[in-house]
């Protein structure tokens, strides 16, 4: 069975529609800010800051707002397209669709048994990614994954949120560099509505000379370009014409520009690890893209030398302070262990003044803490809470809800008293307190599902023709993005363009086995005709006057003719 869809694409058809609204997934929604003045109405009201009010938004529910209409009418488009084209056997399912169900629906159940189930299907008002958003992301990941067939329909949803992406980056650059075109009069006009413009004599983000693009946060860029930039740089090494290669090279440049923006350890060790990782795959091409390689390693020294002088040594700050956290977590780590084998082979010799008093609070410092910019401690208090989800989760987005904000044992060097966690720092955790852990097994087996068949792809097919290379560079930007995850969270700025691309990757996967199958199954009738060709012909009993033939050849003599003379 064939699936690809060889229509010419015409620009009034249900095609057409549904190209465009991936575009709106993938292109608009992660650059799209709108001012909302939202009444929030808090389940909980025994702390001001998490009390309900009155406030304005910018991230966030306008993205949701066009998720949401994106999404039912991606639903209608599909519905549509399986009633009129269902018989002509061009729709089947991907391998992915049954456990994404299955995940779907711990979800709803999640939300529908969580204490605040308005926030976890809506979402908190600055994130506003509860069960609906995971549900939009659910669907527009189905439907690409099984209905978006033809290889046009994916490029053009492919190149769309590059390009998105590589707008994205040239916002970022201004910010880097102290200039924020979205405090422009111009940017203000356009995401800030008219009735309320007016009364707005500036707009303050939270980041000054950090590049955030239009993602409410530096981490959150650099994820998101963690997935941008190795798919680009995949398309660079393989590119054939020598237009190509000038197209994609200033496209590298740019989207490298963006992705060192946001000075992100998190991104740079992801984007890092998902390059090593295809380096490694396509090590037997390595002779054919080695140049390539050299001329993106010369731009990289280049941007980053050229970024440092610029921002005042930003990055390596940044470096820096990373590595130095890391040393004294471990240096923190060692002198503790070796305070305790000193405690324990020398007790001392009065043990009761070494006893807290009856009404004295002891704060205990753990090792790990501190690390990764003080995710430590949040990791450490999400595991603990993570026994209350182990079949269902707490909602999506409810996390600043069932967080200990009032912990005793915190370390107030890191995080006092008062401070609002609103998020784990972590994707794989968000789903394990959201979904539960059972939630999180099964997102786990649709990664690692995905995986394993597009191992399967890679081996019998290579790097020969274009859509091997597609493949295998939306297979890295997916890596990115999810060692990513390992420090930062699901948000409605990246989201929707992971879920989307993670479709049509699976599509593409889908497709190539099945061509794969195809082939197979004429290799085997060609070796079965071959077969049948070589086999010598079966001896057959031979007839009465075929023996007598025989015996009179044997004896010298002709056979006797039995026929009567009239």
């Amino acid at each position: 069975m064939r699936l690809m869809d060889s229509k010419e694409l015409k620009f009034f058809s249900l095609r057409s529609f549904m190209i465009l609204l991936y575009i709106i997934a993938v292109a608009v929604i992660p650059l799209g800010l709108r001012m909302r003045l939202v009444e929030f109405f808090s389940p909980v009201e025994t702390w001001h800051r998490l009390a309900s009010k009155t406030t304005a938004e910018v991230f966030a529910q306008f993205r949701l707002e066009l998720l949401v209409i994106v999404t039912l009418f991606i639903i209608i488009a599909a519905l549509l397209k399986i009633y009129y084209e269902n018989e002509k056997g061009t729709i089947a399912n991907s391998y992915a669709d049954y456990p994404v169900v299955a995940f779907a629906f711990l979800t709803v159940l999640s939300a529908l048994f969580s204490p605040y189930i308005n926030v976890a299907f809506w979402g908190y008002f600055d994130r506003a990614e509860g069960a609906f958003a995971y549900l939009c992301y659910l669907f527009i990941f189905i439907v690409a994954a099984s209905l978006i067939n033809a290889d046009v329909d994916k490029k053009i949803i492919l190149y769309a949120a590059l390009a998105a992406g590589l707008l994205q980056s040239a916002i970022a650059v201004t910010q880097f560099f102290g200039f924020d075109i979205l405090k422009t009069d111009l940017a203000m006009r356009l995401f800030i509505p008219p009735e309320y413009l007016s009364g707005v004599a500036d707009v303050q983000f939270q980041f000054n000379y950090k590049a955030y693009g239009t993602t409410y946060n530096p981490n959150y860029l650099g994820g998101y370009m963690a997935m941008i930039f190795p798919i680009i740089f995949v398309k660079y090494l393989f590119t054939r014409s020598a237009r190509d290669t000038i197209i994609w090279l200033v496209m590298l440049i740019i989207s490298l520009a963006g992705f060192f923006a946001p000075t992100s350890m998190g991104a740079f060790i992801a984007a890092g690890m998902a390059i090593v990782i295809f380096l490694i795959l396509s090590r037997n091409e390595f002779k054919n893209y080695y140049k390539k390689l050299l001329t993106v390693i010369a731009i990289l020294v280049v941007v980053f030398f050229v970024s440092e002088a610029l921002s005042g040594g930003m990055i390596m700050r940044k470096v820096g302070s990373f590595y130095k956290n890391t040393l004294e977590t471990i240096h923190e780590n060692r002198d503790r262990e070796s305070v305790s084998e000193s405690a324990a082979l020398a007790p001392s010799q009065e043990p009761s003044e070494s006893r807290p008093a009856e009404n004295e609070i002891v704060i205990s410092r753990f090792p790990l803490d501190s690390f990764a910019s003080n995710r430590g401690y949040i990791w450490r208090k999400s595991l603990e809470m993570m026994k209350k989800t182990i079949l269902l989760g707490d909602g999506f987005d409810t996390f600043v809800y069932n967080f200990p904000h009032w912990d005793p044992g915190r370390d107030h060097e890191i995080y006092r008293i008062g401070i609002l966690v609103d998020k784990p720092h972590n994707t794989y955790i968000q789903v394990a307190l959201g979904a539960g852990v059972l939630g999180l097994i099964v997102y786990l087996y649709i990664l690692a599902l995905h995986l394993k068949k597009y191992l399967q792809v890679f081996r019998r097919r290579g790097l020969k023709e274009e859509n091997d290379v597609i493949m295998m560079a939306l297979f890295i930007g997916w890596l990115g993005y999810l060692f990513q995850g390992l420090s930062n969270d699901s948000v409605l700025s990246n989201a929707p363009v992971f879920w989307a691309l993670f479709g049509l990757g699976v599509n593409y996967v889908r497709n190539a086995l099945v061509t794969v199958e195809e082939k197979r199954e004429e290799i085997d009738k060609f070796r079965k005709v071959g077969i049948r060709k070589q086999e010598p012909a079966k001896a057959t009993k031979p007839g009465k006057k075929e023996l007598q033939k025989q015996r009179a050849q044997k004896a010298g003599t002709k056979p006797a003719n039995k026929s009567k003379k009239k």
